[in-house]
């Protein structure tokens, strides 16, 4: 069945666009791996969609971009006791086990023989966590949760409250709930039977602060805030520079690099200032980028990716004809020996990618067979643009 997309122009603003775009291809995924649709067709589609802000920079928040120094997450670990699962829990040969079985109980006032434990039904796990920044006393957190000892499986354990520890070996929540495993959905891999998530199953138990503030207690009395870029750009941190120089008169820029900027001001005006200039809008040309995720079959291409002109053969190949003004021909494409089907393709001029995998897919090639031509790309130098892979 022939297949025919239609070019789409989209009027409305990028941001929004941006989002329903975004829906509209998670969609898309899900129901490509659940009828085990091949990726070029999600490629495809992608590729030939127009937006009418695919060529225009994109405008985005100061705070988007940059984060204010200090501001994070902060980890938390724990080891707690998982019950309650039905012969699927350590055996007796994993002595740590009954140790933390009878501590626990013997917290509460009881002494239990080691011969009195019911086997497999526990195991001991791991709890970890990720603490928001400005966390209050009471707030919620999903935890992960992984087996440490030789249990079968974790499926509907019930984690006895487990206290959760900062790098300084402060608690700063506890953890406390049922298991949920994460299915498998389509063709994708399940998770291990070992590892599964409490949703809002910790609770934080003090109140965290995060220091951005350095304030100058000498003749200048002035607070300054650091923004940060994870990365680098010298031209995203110069156009922030200047916009906060021409519109916030009332505050300093101090020292500046390529991933950093000091602002500095009046300690009463931290809060006013920093959100106006985390709020600023600016126009940021798109990045240069090739991401690939093969565990869940996903490709992802910037805007600004180009392909240099270079030779590109593959086995598995078949010959199409050189159109007038293409930037991606068929050099050659007869049968040879035992590779058949191969051709040698090639790239007369610069060429976005758009029109290379447009071409691609005309071949009917794999997920597989694109992820490793755009790694080749990428280490002969053909690729103008940063390949990611995970």
């Amino acid at each position: 069945m022939e297949i025919k997309i239609q070019k789409i122009n989209f009027p409305m603003c990028p941001a929004l666009l941006g989002g329903a775009v975004a829906l509209f291809f998670r969609s898309v995924r899900n129901f490509l791996l659940t009828k085990r649709i091949s990726l070029i067709f999600l490629l495809f589609i992608f590729l030939s969609v127009e937006a009418t802000f695919a060529n225009q920079d994109a405008e985005l928040r100061i705070g988007d971009l940059l984060q204010v120094n200090g501001i994070r997450n902060r980890q938390i670990i724990g080891y707690g006791l998982v019950v309650g699962l039905k012969g699927s829990g350590d055996s007796r040969r994993y002595a740590l086990t009954n140790d933390l079985f009878r501590n626990l109980m013997s917290s509460m006032g009881h002494n239990v023989a080691e011969a009195n434990l019911v086997s497999r039904n526990a195991a001991v796990v791991m709890v970890t966590a990720m603490l928001p920044p400005f966390a209050g006393n009471g707030d919620a957190l999903d935890l992960i949760v992984a087996s440490v000892g030789d249990a079968r499986s974790l499926d509907g354990g019930l984690l006895l409250q487990t206290p959760l520890y900062g790098g300084n070996r402060q608690i700063y929540a506890t953890g406390q709930g049922r298991i949920v495993m994460k299915q498998a959905s389509g063709n994708r891999r399940s998770e291990g039977a070992n590892i599964g998530s409490i949703l809002r199953g910790g609770i934080v138990e003090k109140d965290m602060y995060s220091e951005y503030v350095s304030v100058d207690a000498g003749t200048t009395n002035q607070a300054t805030v650091t923004l940060r870029m994870q990365g680098y750009n010298f031209a995203v941190m110069n156009q922030v520079r200047e916009i906060i120089e021409k519109k916030f008169t009332d505050v300093n820029i101090g020292k500046s690099g390529a991933n950093f900027l000091q602002i500095s001001m009046n300690p009463g005006l931290v809060i006013s200032r920093m959100s106006a200039i985390l709020n600023t809008k600016i126009k940021v040309p798109g990045i240069a980028r090739v991401v690939i995720d093969e565990e869940n079959g996903v490709l992802v291409i910037g805007s600004n990716v180009k392909v240099a002109p270079v030779a590109l053969a593959v086995r598995g190949f078949s010959q199409i004809d050189k159109s007038q003004g293409d930037s991606v021909s068929s050099l050659y494409g007869q049968d040879s020996g035992k590779e058949k089907g191969k051709a040698l393709f090639l790239i007369e001029k610069t060429a976005d990618f758009k029109e290379i995998v447009t071409k691609m897919n005309s071949l009917g090639l794999g997920a597989k067979e694109l992820f490793a031509i755009f790694r080749a790309m990428e280490k002969s130098g053909a690729l103008r643009g940063e390949l990611i892979t995970r």
